[in-house]
């Protein structure tokens, strides 16, 4: 039984002795494998008396100047790059037309209805009716240049004719109420043979009224308009149908119906 105790007692001592002493100030955090301390701990310096190293600090110099500009200095060589030309909506078309022709639509009686045409066709020109669709087809397909190309041989037509009752009237030494959106500086018979200047000038307030362009009368952009009018009036020999030409061309261009 002595034996036992004595034994006992033994493997007691010799166990306290591996352990060793733990110091006080030891932290209670694991260590990781190989003595390192975990993530995220503080590493004390080897050296307590040695300052930890800071940033190193630069000389500011003021440069002088009273103001600084947050733009680029102006380059006259930069180009600007515009953005792709975009097609006009249905509706867009419509208030862009009407505008122009002083308030004129494409409409076409049925019985006894004066229907307006850009409503009843607004499905097929792309307009959508956001039960099968919520997106507008934007691009000009030949669908739709058909479309335009008849909404401005029906509206220009209706434009020439409500200018020349307007001039009749006029000559009459009435009143009216209906400002002329085609013959504007020209009567119906002036030709550019007869009147190159009237015919000229009339062009180019056309031009300004459909594609909101302003040139001068010598500019290089009313040429090849000026040539559409002489060479209409040359098929047509009539300088009204001629302007009906001008009209309808200017409607179905593309500086019309894109921006």
């Amino acid at each position: 039984m002595k034996t036992r105790l004595l034994l006992i007692l033994a493997l007691i001592t010799m166990g306290c002795s591996t352990e060793g002493p733990q110091s006080p100030d030891a932290p209670d955090s694991p260590m990781q494998p190989g003595g390192a301390p975990p993530p995220g701990a503080m590493t004390p310096s080897p050296h307590p008396d040695t300052p930890p190293p800071g940033a190193t600090p630069l000389e500011v110099i003021p440069s002088g100047a009273e103001g600084v500009d947050l733009e680029p200095p102006y380059d006259a060589d930069r180009r600007i790059i515009p953005r792709p030309r975009r097609r006009m909506n249905i509706d867009q078309l419509q208030a862009a037309m009407n505008q122009v022709s002083g308030g004129i639509e494409w409409t076409e009686r049925r019985g006894r209805d004066e229907v307006k045409l850009f409503e009843v066709l607004s499905s097929t020109l792309g307009k959508p009716d956001f039960a099968e669709t919520t997106d507008e087809e934007l691009e000009p397909t030949v669908l739709f240049q058909k479309f335009l190309s008849d909404a401005a041989r029906s509206v220009c037509t209706k434009m020439l004719q409500a200018d020349l009752a307007a001039i009749e009237v006029t000559q009459n030494g009435e009143e009216t109420d209906w400002s002329p959106r085609l013959l504007v500086h020209v009567s119906p018979d002036q030709t550019m043979g007869t009147d190159p200047e009237d015919v000229k000038a009339n062009v180019q307030v056309l031009l300004q009224r459909f594609h909101g362009r302003r040139l001068e009368a010598d500019a290089p952009g009313l040429a090849h308009w000026n040539w559409l009018f002489r060479s209409a009036s040359f098929v047509t020999e009539t300088p009204t149908e001629a302007w009906l030409g001008v009209c309808v061309a200017l409607f179905t261009h593309p500086d019309f119906y894109t921006y």
